[in-house]
């Protein structure tokens, strides 16, 4: 059975990774395309509740609330567990909608947790040893389907503070954390060097964001290329 393609749209705070994520999933269903898509952490799961609602804080029914002062400042290896946790307990839907699809969008996969980890560390070479641990644990130990395109979607964190300045919503513990997502930026975009990931800029003069119609049709440009 021909396995579908796996796509995962990462991305910078506030660089429109779900609305990236629906527009590739209507465009590709326009084109005859039969496509299918998961976002983590899965807040409707109770591996995703835990993620949501003990480590950032969220409101998600379990009554519980967080269980860190700040979870954007815990260990980066014990914290990226919880989130591999959830995409292990998704492993067997991950791997159906491929065998039935012929493209799985990811809104956030493997990626989103190296650039949040990794964004804690200064060192360059601890950096690059959690890149690689997370790499390892996530791909190789729990056999993780790998992405065939990661889009990175950059927006320049200043141009993402001033979009978020005039949104009233709730932001969890990374989102509210300025230092976390600033070393996350840098984080993300070694990654996104090291990786060759598809990079697709969110600004043209680094002030502005680029039109959300822009942005999809280059996204869309560069799946269309996969084989």
């Amino acid at each position: 059975m021909r396995r579908g393609k796996l796509i995962a749209i990462e991305g910078t705070d506030g660089s429109g990774k779900q609305t990236q994520s629906e527009r590739l999933l209507n465009k590709l269903r326009s084109e005859g395309y039969s496509t299918e898509v998961l976002s983590f952490p899965r807040y409707d799961t109770l591996t995703g509740k835990v993620v949501g609602e003990l480590c950032l804080g969220k409101n998600l029914g379990l009554g519980v609330g967080s269980l860190f002062d700040n979870f954007a400042e815990a260990d980066a290896k014990f914290a990226s567990s919880f989130y591999g946790l959830d995409r292990l307990a998704a492993k067997p839907d991950i791997e159906r909608l491929l065998n039935e699809n012929d493209y799985l969008i990811l809104d956030r996969y493997v990626e989103s947790n190296m650039g949040h980890q990794c964004g804690k560390l200064e060192d360059p070479q601890e950096r690059a040893g959690l890149r690689d641990w997370i790499n390892k644990v996530e791909y190789e130990d729990n056999k993780l389907p790998k992405p065939d395109a990661v889009i990175f979607l950059y927006m320049p964190l200043k141009i993402s503070k001033k979009l978020k300045a005039g949104m009233n919503e709730l932001l969890d513990a990374h989102e509210a954390d300025e230092n976390h997502l600033k070393n996350a930026e840098a984080a993300y975009l070694e990654l996104a060097e090291h990786f060759d990931w598809i990079r697709v800029n969110c600004s043209d003069d680094g002030e502005n964001p680029r039109a959300i119609t822009d942005i999809h049709q280059e996204v869309y440009k560069n799946i269309s290329k996969l084989d």
